[in-house]
């Protein structure tokens, strides 16, 4: 099983894909489309929807897709 809380502060970069944890459960998983300076907050491309989604690093646990 992964764990959500590996790779917490993560460099994100457009293009990349990733899954987003939220107290153990996975809750978005997708690809990266834009980020802010601050490094905090980023989009993206929720892969099940194609939905636009705002994600902050402080509120979700953020890995890779393998």
């Amino acid at each position: 099983m992964t764990d959500p809380r590996a790779g917490a502060g993560t460099l994100l970069v457009v293009g990349q894909e990733i899954e987003a944890w939220y107290r153990g459960e996975l809750v978005y998983r997708g690809r990266v489309v834009d980020t802010l300076r601050s490094g905090n907050l980023f989009w993206i491309s929720e892969a099940r929807t194609g939905d636009r989604r705002l994600l902050d690093t402080e509120e979700f646990n953020i890995l890779p897709c393998s």
